[in-house]
């Protein structure tokens, strides 16, 4: 197979006189384009299980990117992203966030590393275990390892390995002083990865929906139970991002040379009020609207309980939960950094991409359209 580097030097006449690239030649040295490309980069990319993770991944595959995705259990875990790439161009390498040497063989030779590393809760065992530090305790991972220590350590491993470009996903939420141990980890983690990597983009995305959300599908999954809860009456302002938006800045972030060492706040172009989603989905649906109000106080009690019982996967209410549905999602209008204008993303609303993935909580799915969102159709 000839490398891209030997076709261009036999397209070369002599003295040096570029001669016209057959078709073929043409096809070797870039492709047609899309999936079936080879952009010549070797991308790295953590967290990409997760839910931001796969529209990363479909966007790098769009592009013909050489894609490595280490993850931390069974290659199936990872099976809904093959699709996502060509034959060849997607490797799913076993690594520990623990363990450097696995960090490290799945970084070497990378031209760009993304880091989507984090969690908004802290992964537990069912029995207590005893870490290397000679505790005990329940705690996998704690919110400063997930989100901050991790993502540093993966940072200056690709720093030591000559990658070009780092992108690290932290939150607009992310405050050193705040109440919620999630939003502190993820400031904590800005700082360790612009430490170990000083040219690293940082994404501070809003609150994300999506089809696999946990914002929208909040006010779905709670209309099967007596009540869902908010807080402060449902008023507090939240500003969703589409979480495809999110990815295609993510990408764009790690393609330009302009976006090394910069933050951007990414936000969608409207604000609403809690109550004002949850009414948007329940009008969509024809689910019941169940909300209640509980003080901010009692739900975060009732999370700090939930959190702490144990049971295998994700705890569906913790009380940082609790603190950031009392905080909102909202940029500053003062904020200094850019948006998804400045990685020329073309934001999408809650309203054009909602139906998409609500109408299958309807009695009659797609076969039902929404009074209001959608012109009536009359049946005999």
């Amino acid at each position: 197979m000839f490398s891209r580097q030997a076709l261009r030097r036999a397209a070369a006449g002599a003295g040096g006189q570029v001669r016209r690239l057959s078709q073929v030649q043409k096809l070797a040295v870039g492709g047609r384009g899309g999936r079936s490309t080879s952009s010549g980069k070797r991308v790295v990319v953590f967290g990409a299980g997760g839910f931001l993770g796969r529209y990363v991944c479909n966007v790098l595959g769009q592009q013909g990117h050489v894609t490595v995705l280490p993850n931390r259990g069974c290659e199936m875990e990872y099976r809904h992203l093959h699709p996502m790439f060509d034959l060849g161009q997607a490797a799913y390498p076993l690594y520990h966030g623990k363990d450097e040497a696995s960090i490290r063989a799945a970084v070497a030779g990378a031209d760009m590393v993304i880091s989507l590393v984090g969690k908004q809760y802290e992964t537990k065992a069912m029995v207590p275990t005893k870490r290397a530090d000679g505790t005990t305790t329940r705690v996998n991972f704690t919110y400063e390892e997930a989100n901050a220590v991790i993502p540093a350590t993966i940072a200056r491993i690709a720093k030591e390995e000559g990658a070009d470009t780092f992108v690290h996903v932290s939150a607009l939420n992310q405050d050193a002083e705040s109440e919620s141990a999630w939003a502190r980890a993820k400031a904590m983690g800005e700082d360790m990865v612009k430490d170990a990597f000083p040219e690293a983009t940082i994404i501070r995305p809003a609150v994300m929906f999506g089809s696999e959300d946990t914002f929208v599908n909040y006010f779905t999954a709670g209309a099967w139970f007596p009540f869902t809860p908010v807080v402060k009456d449902g008023e507090v302002l939240v500003q969703p991002v589409y979480v495809g938006d999110v990815a295609r800045a993510v990408v764009n972030a790690m393609n330009s040379k302009k976006a090394a060492g910069k933050t951007y706040e990414l936000v969608g172009p409207d604000e609403y009020t809690l109550r004002e989603v949850a009414e948007y989905v329940y009008d969509l649906t024809g689910l019941p609207n169940n909300l209640l109000d509980v003080p901010v106080g009692a739900l975060k009690l009732a999370g700090d309980v939930i959190n702490n019982v144990p049971s295998f996967g994700r705890p569906f209410f913790t009380k940082d939960h609790a603190i950031m549905m009392a905080t909102g999602s909202v940029k500053a209008a003062d904020s200094p950094y850019g948006g998804l204008d400045a990685l020329k993303v073309e934001p999408h609303t809650l309203e054009k991409i909602g139906w998409s993935y609500l109408h299958r909580h309807r009695a009659g799915g797609h076969f039902v359209l929404a009074s209001g969102y959608h012109k009536d159709v009359k049946t005999d």
